[in-house]
């Protein structure tokens, strides 16, 4: 199983790489304020949040003092690196400007991510920085640029992809699918080492949280940008967390610690509940899309009906 997540991350990028044209992420990368508003929300007012959040529950509920490490931490995290890319290109969202975010915020954490532990949880890492770099782009820019190769090399690949669009669009979410799964149960075989009820608070607590980011998100990208597909695309990047980069990271600054369970029980529970939650957020946010879409197509005929009236 471990091989079929490693192909399906790499499946879900060249899919990426083989459907996105270099004008869109040339698009992307122009837009600059809602970069900076995605990147900003997700290493500065999520982990504000989940400490300000870890804080309250330490003063007012009986909840473990590692899980409540384990929430700060969770928000200290850069964004998924596939997940947010395969549910905006479901909702028919931007998916240049989640490409774009998704890699540019997990270069950015393998800085920032570190920063933080040592601000919020006062906790000092040594990291093999050049070597998760290096992992990221073998496992994601290699595979986009690839793509990118065949699209523009190939016009018989060009082709198949136009006329099956919807099988790639379904692979990518297989294999999305097939990773998170391969990944949750790798990491739950292991136990969590956390009590019924502890687990139960965190189930409770947990979708409020990224309820709560959600909302957040949708009425901060609405105030920078007036297109629907770019406010979904912002929302589904700046709201999810990477268990894929998480896990290791906490196993090499928590690693000494007894209940290392308890400390990632968060993140473990967060990741997959994001993905359940981003598929049922999915119809609404493609119905919001495509009814910004049609007001666009009926506007230039209505002022062209008006005007021949």
């Amino acid at each position: 199983l471990d091989n079929v997540s490693k192909l399906g991350v790499l499946l879900v990028f060249l899919i990426q790489g083989l459907s996105i044209q270099l004008g869109q992420l040339g698009r992307a990368i122009m837009s600059w304020r809602l970069n900076t508003v995605i990147q900003l929300f997700s290493f500065g007012v999520l982990p504000l949040a989940a400490y300000s959040l870890a804080t309250m529950l330490g003063y007012l509920t009986n909840i473990d003092e590692l899980l409540l490490t384990g929430i700060t931490a969770l928000g200290c995290l850069p964004t998924t690196i596939n997940m947010c890319v395969v549910l905006t290109e479901a909702a028919g969202g931007d998916r240049a400007l989640a490409v774009l975010n998704a890699v540019f915020g997990n270069v950015l954490g393998v800085f920032l991510t570190p920063f933080l532990f040592v601000l919020l949880l006062g906790k000092s890492m040594a990291l093999p920085y050049a070597e998760i770099l290096l992992k990221l782009a073998r496992n994601v820019l290699l595979p986009i640029a690839l793509g990118q190769m065949l699209q523009k090399l190939s016009p018989q690949v060009r082709d198949f992809r136009k006329r099956r669009k919807k099988w790639f669009s379904r692979t990518s979410e297989t294999a999305l699918v097939l990773v998170v799964l391969n990944t949750f149960s790798d990491t739950f075989s292991q136990g969590l080492s956390v009590p019924l009820d502890q687990v139960a608070s965190l189930f409770a607590i947990l979708p409020i949280f990224y309820a709560s980011s959600v909302i957040a998100m949708l009425a901060v990208s609405r105030a920078v940008t007036s297109s629907a597909s770019q406010r979904v695309a912002a929302t589904f990047t700046a709201t999810q967390k990477t268990l894929a980069f998480g896990l290791p990271l906490m196993q090499t600054v928590f690693g000494g610690t007894a209940s290392m369970g308890a400390i990632t029980a968060p993140l473990l529970i967060y990741h997959p509940m994001q993905m359940v939650a981003g598929a049922l957020m999915q119809p609404f946010m493609k119905k919001e899309i495509e009814k910004e879409q049609a007001a666009n197509n009926d506007g230039p005929a209505s002022e062209a009906g008006a005007e021949a009236r």
